[in-house]
C-alpha cells in the first residue's frame, strides 16, 4: 500500500513538475479558460443572428486570438497586431471567397500573401505569426465556398469581426490601475520559477528550459509596464508602477546571479544542500509578501559556508549576492534608473530592402507562396476537394530551414495519429450518452490549454478536438477524417518538396553565425563595462540588455544544433558545436560574477585597483575580438598561455578571471576541431 502511494505521488511530482515547466503560475490554464468562454459566447451570438452553419468559424475566431498571444513575444506591439490579424482575415475572407469559383485564380493572392507572410519576417517575426494565422482564416473561407453549405459574405464577415471583438474584450482587457491585483498576479509565478531554478541546477536540461522560461516572463511584464507607462499621469499610480519595476528588476538580478553558479561544480558539493535549502526557503518567504505576510528570511548556511574553506571565493561571493538581493527585494524600493527600456524603432522600409534574390526572407517568402500555390494546384489538376484543407497542412508546419520542418512533421505527425485513433475511439464509445458532450468540452479545453505544451501533445488533442466536432456536425464519416489525415501527409509532402528543390536552408548554416553574434554580445559587454566601470549600476539597464541579446543568441544556436542532428549539416563534428555551445554558457556565467562583483565593490576599493581590473578585463574582451576574426576568416592571434599579463591581485577577481580565460581556451580549441581556425 505504502509503495502504491509513493509510486503515486513520484507520478504526481512529475506531472506538476511537467505543469510548472510550460505553464509556471498557471496563467495559461486562467486564459485558456476565459478563451473557452468567449469561444462559447461568439458560438451562441453567431448561431443566434447567422443561424448553425458558420458556427465552428465563430467558436475557432477567439481560439485563434488567444493562440496568437501565445507566439507573440513582443507585447508592447501585440493589441495592434489583434486587430491586423481581425482586418486580414477579413480582407482574405473576402478575396478567396469571391475567387474560389473561378478555380486557379485563387492562387494569384494566395502565392502573394505566402510571399508577404515570408518577407515580413525581416520585419517582425511576430507579424508573420499573424500573417500565418490570417491564412488559415482565409482558407477557412476557402472552405465553405466550396462547401454544399450555404454562408453568406456578409454574415462571414460580420463572424470574423463579432468573433474578434469578443475575444479582444474578454481576453485581453486588463486595468493597469490595480497595482496589488498586477504584482500578486504575476509576481509569485516568476519567483516560483526561481525555486524551481534553484531546485534544477544540477540538471542542466531542466534548467535550461525553466531558465529560458523565466526569463520570457521578466521580458513580457517588463513590456506590459512600458507599454503602459507613457499613459500614467495618476503621481499614486507612477510611484506603484516605479516600485513594481524596482521588484521586477531585483527579480532579475536573482536570476542572473542564480545562473552564473548552475554549473558549477561547487553545487554538487553536500555542503551546498544547506544553501540550496536557504535560498529555497528565503524566496518563498519573499514570495509571501504579496499576500501581506513578513518575510522572515534565514542566514545560518551562508555565515556557515563562509567560515569553512570549501568553496571558490568566487563561488561565495556570487552566493552572497543571491542573499543581498534577496534582502534588497524584501525591504522594496524606488529606483529611477529602472523606469523604462528604451527600444530600438522598427523600420518598415527594410522588408522593401530585404527584396533581393540572396536574402534569406525573400527566399522563404518565395517558397512560403510556392507551397500555398501548388497546394491549390495539385487539388485541381487530380480533381481533389480539398485543396485548401491541404494548405492549411503546409502552413501547419512551414518553417524557415528543412531541420525545422522535419522537427515540427515528426512532432505533428505522431501527435495527429495519436489524435486520430483517441478521438474515434472515444467517439465509438460515448456516442449518443450524455458522457460524449461532457468530454467534448473537455477535450476542446484541452485543444485550447495545450498550445503552451509541446506541439506534439497539442496536435493529438486538436485531431481529437477535430474528430469530435465533426462528428457532432456530420455524424460517424470515416471519408471525411481519412482525407484531413492525408491532406497532411500531402501538405508535408509538398512543403518537403519545395524546401529541398529551392535553395536548402538547413539548420547547420545557422551554427556558425549564432556563435559570432554570441562572441560580439559578450564584447560589447566588456567593453561597455570598462568604460563605466566605476558607475556600473548606474547602467544596469544596459546589461540587461545585453544579457537579452546574448541569450537571443544562445537560444538560436541551441535550436540550430537541435535541428542540425536530424540534417546534412555544414559543421563535420556537432559534438564540438554542443561544446562550443556549453562554454559560451559558461563564459556568459562567469560574466555574470564578474559584473555583479565589481557592480557591488565598494567605491573606494574600486578606483583603487581600477587600472588593474582594467588591464585584465582588456585581455578577455581582446581575446572575444579574435575569436570572432578568427571565426570571420581575418587574421587573429591568440595566446593561450597567460605569461603574467594579469595583474590584479584581487582573490576573487582573480579567480573568475581565470576561469574566463581558460573557458575562452577551450572555446577556441572546440571552434579550432571544429571549423579549422586558422587553416
Amino acid at each position: 500500500m505504502q509503495t502504491s502511494l509513493m509510486y503515486l505521488n513520484n507520478i504526481k511530482e512529475k506531472i506538476l513538475a511537467f505543469i510548472n515547466l510550460y505553464d509556471p503560475g498557471y496563467l495559461g490554464l486562467f486564459y485558456s479558460l476565459k478563451t473557452l468562454l468567449a469561444s462559447f459566447l461568439s458560438l451562441c451570438i453567431s448561431i443566434y443572428f447567422f443561424g448553425p452553419n458558420i458556427a465552428i468559424w465563430a467558436f475557432l475566431m477567439p481560439i485563434y486570438l488567444y493562440f496568437l498571444s501565445v507566439v507573440l513575444v513582443e507585447q508592447k506591439e501585440s493589441m495592434a497586431y489583434f486587430i491586423f490579424f481581425i482586418a486580414l482575415s477579413i480582407f482574405l475572407c473576402i478575396v478567396l471567397t469571391l475567387l474560389t469559383p473561378y478555380g486557379l485564380w485563387i492562387l494569384l493572392p494566395l502565392v502573394f500573401v505566402g510571399f508577404c507572410a515570408g518577407i515580413v519576417g525581416s520585419y517582425d517575426l511576430d507579424l508573420q505569426k499573424v500573417f500565418n494565422m490570417g491564412i488559415l482564416n482565409g482558407l477557412i473561407a476557402c472552405i465553405y465556398a466550396k462547401s454544399a453549405i450555404k454562408v453568406s459574405l456578409y454574415d462571414e464577415i460580420l463572424t470574423l469581426l463579432l468573433g474578434g471583438i469578443i475575444g479582444l474584450a474578454i481576453l485581453f482587457f486588463t486595468s493597469f490601475k490595480k497595482y496589488g491585483k498586477f504584482i500578486r498576479k504575476y509576481f509569485p509565478s516568476i519567483l516560483f520559477d526561481l525555486e524551481l531554478m534553484i531546485k534544477n541546477l544540477h540538471k542542466d536540461k531542466n534548467f535550461i528550459a525553466i531558465r529560458n522560461q523565466t526569463l520570457m516572463q521578466i521580458e513580457n511584464i517588463k513590456k506590459i509596464l512600458s507599454s503602459k507607462a507613457g499613459n500614467i499621469k495618476d503621481s499614486n499610480i507612477m510611484k506603484n508602477t516605479k516600485r513594481t519595476l524596482f521588484y521586477l528588476y531585483r527579480i532579475e538580478e536573482i536570476y542572473q546571479c542564480i545562473n552564473a553558479i548552475h554549473n558549477d561544480k561547487m553545487i554538487t558539493q553536500q555542503a551546498f544542500t544547506p544553501i540550496k535549502r536557504e535560498l529555497l526557503h528565503n524566496i518563498r518567504e519573499i514570495a509571501k509578501m504579496f499576500e501581506g505576510h513578513t518575510p522572515r528570511l534565514k542566514t545560518k548556511a551562508l555565515k556557515q559556508i563562509e567560515a569553512s574553506e570549501d568553496f571558490d571565493k568566487s563561488f561565495l561571493n556570487i552566493v552572497r549576492i543571491i542573499y543581498n538581493k534577496i534582502d534588497n527585494f524584501r525591504r522594496g524600493g524606488e529606483e529611477k534608473d529602472y523606469f523604462i527600456e528604451v527600444k530600438k524603432k522598427k523600420v518598415f522600409s527594410i522588408i522593401f530592402k530585404s527584396m533581393r534574390w540572396n536574402n534569406n526572407f525573400f527566399r522563404y517568402g518565395i517558397k512560403y507562396g510556392f507551397v500555398l500555390g501548388f497546394s491549390i494546384l495539385i487539388a485541381e489538376i487530380f480533381h481533389l476537394e480539398h485543396g485548401a484543407w491541404i494548405a492549411m497542412a503546409c502552413v501547419a508546419i512551414i518553417r524557415p530551414n528543412l531541420g525545422g520542418i522535419k522537427h515540427i512533421s515528426k512532432e505533428y505527425f505522431i501527435g495527429v495519429t495519436c489524435g486520430l485513433i483517441a478521438g474515434i475511439v472515444l467517439v465509438l464509445l460515448t456516442q449518443g450518452t450524455f458522457f460524449f458532450y461532457v468530454i467534448f468540452v473537455i477535450i476542446i479545453f484541452l485543444f485550447i490549454y495545450l498550445r503552451v505544451y509541446p506541439y506534439g501533445l497539442w496536435a493529438s488533442f486538436m485531431m481529437m478536438a477535430f474528430i469530435m466536432m465533426f462528428f457532432t456536425a456530420y455524424g460517424i464519416n470515416y471519408d471525411l477524417v481519412a482525407d484531413r489525415f492525408f491532406d497532411i501527409l500531402i501538405g508535408a509532402g509538398i512543403v518537403f518538396g519545395a524546401f529541398v528543390f529551392f535553395w536548402p536552408k538547413y539548420g547547420g548554416n545557422d551554427i556558425l553565425p549564432n556563435i559570432k553574434k554570441s562572441l560580439e554580445s559578450l564584447y560589447v559587454f566588456y567593453d561597455y563595462t570598462m568604460q563605466e566601470i566605476m558607475d556600473l549600476r548606474k547602467y544596469h539597464q544596459k546589461f540587461q540588455k545585453e544579457q537579452k541579446q546574448f541569450f537571443a543568441c544562445y537560444n538560436a544556436l541551441a535550436l540550430a544544433l537541435e535541428e542540425a542532428k536530424k540534417e546534412k549539416n555544414i559543421l563535420s563534428d556537432l559534438k564540438s558545436a554542443r561544446n562550443s555551445l556549453k562554454y559560451l554558457d559558461f563564459l556568459n556565467q562567469n560574466t555574470l560574477k564578474m559584473h555583479y562583483f565589481l557592480m557591488e565593490m565598494d567605491a573606494k576599493l574600486l578606483q583603487d585597483q581600477k587600472e588593474l581590473y582594467l588591464n585584465d578585463l582588456n585581455i578577455i574582451k581582446t581575446r572575444y575580438e579574435m575569436l570572432n576574426r578568427a571565426l570571420q576568416g581575418n587574421s587573429f592571434y591568440f595566446k593561450e598561455q597567460k605569461d603574467d599579463r594579469f595583474l590584479s591581485q584581487d582573490v576573487v577577481f582573480s579567480e573568475i578571471m581565470d576561469l574566463l580565460f581558460e573557458a575562452q581556451n577551450g572555446l577556441f580549441l572546440t571552434l579550432q576541431a571544429n571549423v579549422k581556425l586558422g587553416e
